[in-house]
């Protein structure tokens, strides 16, 4: 049993063992074309390139949402996507929640949504956390104009 905890390092702890996808999605991204670049190749070319040119099991998402915006929709859909949730957690800064404790309640919760997609996966494209993302978004929302 030790042994098998001696093979496994933080990073595989954190990720889940899905940290070798993030050697293939940087390989896949660093060879885009300009284009690609901005907008992305689309939802089932990089898993294509995964199968075919990394011979790897094929598979729908790299399960890091970052990653998966960033290599399917490219840096524009990557900005509009997470810049959304950046000018949502802004407001928390800029003064325009004046209660403590919702402006607490915004920061907290939009950080712990950006770090759970970015280590858990599945919050950007699942349409059951989008739900309660909504919820919640909408709640601050109302919460804020009190």
């Amino acid at each position: 049993m030790s042994s098998q905890l001696n093979n496994y390092s933080f990073l595989h702890l954190i990720f889940g063992g899905r940290e070798d996808r993030i050697i293939v999605a940087y390989n896949i991204f660093s060879n885009y074309s300009f284009i690609e670049l901005l907008f992305g190749t689309g939802y089932f070319m990089p898993n294509y390139i995964a199968m075919n040119e990394y011979n790897l099991i094929p598979f729908d998402n790299m399960e890091l949402d970052p990653l998966d915006i960033l290599v399917k929709y490219g840096l524009i859909g990557f900005s509009i996507i997470y810049g959304w949730w950046v000018y949502l957690l802004s407001h928390s800064f800029n003064g325009k929640i004046k209660n403590k404790d919702m402006r607490f309640l915004n920061t907290y919760i939009g950080i712990m949504l950006i770090f759970q997609s970015s280590v858990a996966g599945h919050v950007v494209f699942a349409g059951l956390s989008a739900i309660y993302i909504l919820i919640i978004m909408t709640y601050l929302r109302k919460k804020q104009n009190d």
